[in-house]
């Protein structure tokens, strides 16, 4: 399913959602729904088009993944904005299968044997997942741990969208954007003097995949405040550095009219 259609329901597993590290040992899920989650790799919508990605199923046993029952790894072209596309595009699997109760936790500290597949591709990330041991949403947006509203956002929220935006999952919950208003125009940044225990050699591509979960995490709260927008994604590679901020993508704002 495409989330972005039904942005409402995902809107909600915003503020529900959790890392699961905790999965069921009497229940493990089986190799046919595993492979079903596989094929919804095939319905997620991409933040660059132009950029070649490939999905594989394997089983955690097969790498050195400490919890979950099956991981889907995402390879992809190692082209600009590569692994902030990464990030929009795992984030939008993370949040449907959360939405139908399977747990799922992005996991950063393990790598296939296979870093490059036949085609080129490079292995970006994972999400791990499988049956939860118990009970995984939360009930309360204030069980999040995460930076204040305006630690995040400079300038006037006219929608009101910050709260949802600042709950996004990140690398050791770094939470390396910034959201900066004029008006109605919405520049989404990296923030490059983030503290994080993140070594300095994988910082920086960790924190990039962070930005497209952010920017997912955006377009399902606009969507479902019925806010218009078009977006321009910037140039990772060549942006400069301003203000220890290299700018990600540009939205421009429009609240849609009631009919």
């Amino acid at each position: 399913m495409n989330i972005f259609a039904n942005a409402n329901s995902y809107y909600d597993t915003v503020f529900k959602r959790r890392s699961v590290r905790k999965y069921s040992t009497s229940k493990v899920m089986t190799l046919q729904d595993a492979e079903a989650v596989l094929e919804l790799c095939k319905e997620i919508i991409p933040l660059c088009p132009e950029i070649k990605t490939e999905f594989r199923l394997m089983r955690r046993e097969e790498l050195s993944v400490k919890f979950g029952h099956y991981c889907i790894l995402m390879y992809s072209e190692k082209k600009d904005n590569c692994y902030v596309n990464a990030g929009y595009m795992l984030e939008q699997l993370e949040l449907q299968l959360e939405a139908n109760g399977i747990g799922v936790c992005w996991y950063g500290l393990a790598s296939p044997k296979e870093k490059v597949t036949e085609d080129g591709l490079e292995f970006m990330i994972m999400l791990t997942f499988g049956i939860a041991d118990g009970d995984f949403l939360r009930t309360n947006a204030s069980d999040f741990s995460r930076k204040s509203c305006e630690q995040i956002w400079l300038g006037e929220d006219r929608y009101g969208v910050s709260g949802a935006v600042r709950l996004a999952p990140s690398a050791c919950n770094s939470q390396p954007w910034m959201f900066e208003s004029s008006g109605d125009i919405i520049r989404v940044s990296r923030k490059t003097d983030v503290r994080t225990i993140i070594p300095r050699a994988f910082r920086k591509r960790f924190n990039s995949i962070d930005i497209g979960i952010a920017l997912c995490i955006f377009e399902i709260t606009l969507l479902a405040k019925r806010i218009d927008f078009e977006r321009s994604v910037l140039s990772e590679s060549s942006a400069s550095d301003e203000n220890n901020l290299i700018a990600i993508a540009e939205y421009s704002l429009k609240k849609e009219t009631k009919k």
